[in-house]
């Protein structure tokens, strides 16, 4: 790897923490309570001054979940790249998620079943979404998929039966389009 290709290192590091426990490769976990009261659990990594964050969970949230992204740790600031798998899961009480630029990857099952989900903001950075991401998120109507998305794993919209309409790339799916995703 260059020195400074952080994409290249944020690819190994998202690999790499599907291989490895995340205790044996990570620095620590933290919480951090943000302005709006919701408790933010996340593990933190210091690698080649990376300094890159992955949600763990989340309690206090109510309908509106507006994903961070930086934490602190200390002195460090850590920038949050990645929703691990299944941290939202079955919450059927969120109905709008807002995620930031800067986060990269949402691994699989992350908001499986979240079926009062009825607005999405994918942040401009989002270059991975995982397998079952969003599958039945049946509230879903509109989407719209950064161009920076490279990779869409299988059923990562499955079941969400009110899509009717995703904007990617600058292109436009309805109907039939949609019924692979």
């Amino acid at each position: 790897i260059k020195k400074g290709n952080k994409k290249m290192k944020r690819l190994l590091t998202a690999i790499a923490t599907a291989v490895l426990d995340v205790s044996a490769y990570c620095n620590g976990v933290a919480n951090w309570t943000d302005s709006a009261g919701v408790t933010w659990e996340f593990s933190y990594i210091d690698q080649d001054s990376l300094n890159e964050a992955h949600i763990l969970g989340a309690e206090g949230y109510t309908d509106t979940l507006n994903i961070p992204g930086k934490f602190e740790v200390g002195e460090t600031q850590y920038t949050v790249y990645v929703i691990r798998s299944d941290v939202f899961k079955q919450a059927t009480g969120i109905k709008t998620v807002v995620i930031p630029d800067g986060l990269a990857t949402i691994e699989s099952g992350a908001f499986n079943g979240c079926t009062g989900l009825t607005s999405l903001k994918l942040g401009s950075t989002v270059d991975f979404i995982g397998e079952d991401a969003f599958r039945g998120c049946t509230g879903l109507r509109y989407l719209t998929i950064p161009a920076s998305v490279w990779g869409i794993e299988g059923g990562a919209f499955a079941d969400c039966n009110s899509l009717s309409q995703v904007k990617f790339n600058g292109g436009l799916l309805t109907g039939e389009g949609l019924e692979e995703a």
